[in-house]
Formats: structure tokens, sequence, C-alpha cells
């Protein structure tokens, strides 16, 4: 839509682990970003770790192998941008943990 608001964004928005793995099996871009305003948008990862959808960013289990949104081998700029912002704030340590990991990995790749 107007929004860029795909498939996989609305999956994260519904929470919806299902329909998620189903689109990612299916190659469907998690580097879209909405469009919040002019200066701001959200990728579906942003998206899961703002509303607190745990299942979604590190999997139902919690195990490494069962990583969701971050267990992609490259970020997008909104997605690096995401992962500096939450990486101090976030509320479930595991998420925590995960985004330092995420941020050590792609910050000399990314340049924001």
């Amino acid at each position: 839509d107007s929004e860029n608001r795909t498939a996989l964004y609305l999956a994260c928005l519904e929470c919806n682990l299902k329909v998620v793995k189903f689109l990612l099996k299916r190659h469907a871009d998690p580097t879209i970003a909405r469009k919040i305003d002019r200066k701001h948008e959200e990728t579906p990862l942003g998206c899961a770790i703002r509303w607190g959808y745990t299942d979604l960013v590190i999997g139902v289990d919690g195990s490494s192998d069962s990583k969701i949104l971050l267990e992609k081998d490259s970020v997008c700029k909104a997605d690096f941008k995401t992962i500096n912002s939450l990486r101090k704030h976030c509320r479930n340590k595991e998420i925590e943990s995960l985004l330092q990991e995420k941020y050590k990995q792609f910050k000399d790749e990314v340049k924001v």
C-alpha cells in the first residue's frame, strides 16, 4: 500500500508466526520498511521488537536455530537503525543480547 505495509509486515503486526514463517520460506523481503513519516520507517523486525513479539524475533522455543527475523546474514539500513536504537533499551534480555550481537556483526557494514 502507500505506506509499504507488506504482507510480511502485516503478519508481524498481528504476531502471526505461521504466516511470517510461510512468507519468509517463500522469500518475502524482510528489508522493505513501512514509511511511518518522512523521517522514520520500520521493518518487520522493528515492528516485532516494538510490540514485544518475542516469538517472531527469537522463535517459539528461544533456541538459536529458531530465530525468525534475526537469522538473516545481512540487514538493511532501517533494520540497523532499529537494532542500534533498541539494543540498549530492550526489555527482553534475550532479544537485547541478540540485538547486541547483530549490532557488532553489522556496524562496519552499514553506514547510517
